[in-house]
């Protein structure tokens, strides 16, 4: 039992010096968990939604009273973000299949790649796909790239025009 109590007492004190008094964090994490709920409607969020809101405000508990240069904890937060926003998109493809019953599959195939926010976008994206694949002989992946980064630059441009 010494052992146990040892190795307890030994991972208690690598985390303390790691993310600080855990009743300071835990304050902190509760406070950012009150300020997102009383902001919202939490009823909106998905259980996926929930719980990454959740483990992001622990990470970010953790960030704020103790080594903010724990890349860790950054890392943490970006995963349980990303989490989210996979299923997200996933759900936005079949949104672009389904509303666009008559897209040709050469369009559907490439719209599931590209960041597709809408599907009237699906036809730029695919001739963008297709121009940077012929006109410059990138690779399906480096045209894929490409295709994304041409999106989002008309998309900001359209906001701020």
């Amino acid at each position: 039992m010494t052992d146990t109590n040892n190795t307890l007492a030994n991972t208690l004190n690598e985390r303390g010096k790691r993310y600080g008094n855990f009743a300071g964090q835990a304050a902190i994490a509760q406070a950012i968990k009150a300020a997102m709920y009383s902001a919202c409607d939490s009823s909106k969020l998905a259980p996926d939604q929930r719980e990454a809101l959740a483990m992001i405000a622990n990470k970010l508990g953790r960030i704020l009273n103790g080594d903010p240069n724990y890349a860790d904890s950054w890392i943490d937060i970006a995963g349980y973000a990303k989490l989210v926003a996979d299923r997200l998109e996933a759900v936005t493809e079949e949104k672009v299949t389904v509303h666009n019953p008559n897209m040709p599959d050469r369009d559907v195939l490439i719209a599931r790649h590209i960041l597709v926010k809408h599907p009237e976008e699906a036809e730029c994206a695919a001739a963008y796909y297709e121009h940077f694949r012929r006109t410059w002989g990138l690779s399906a992946a480096q045209a894929l790239y490409l295709a994304n980064k041409k999106l989002v630059a008309d998309r900001l441009e359209a906001v701020t025009a």
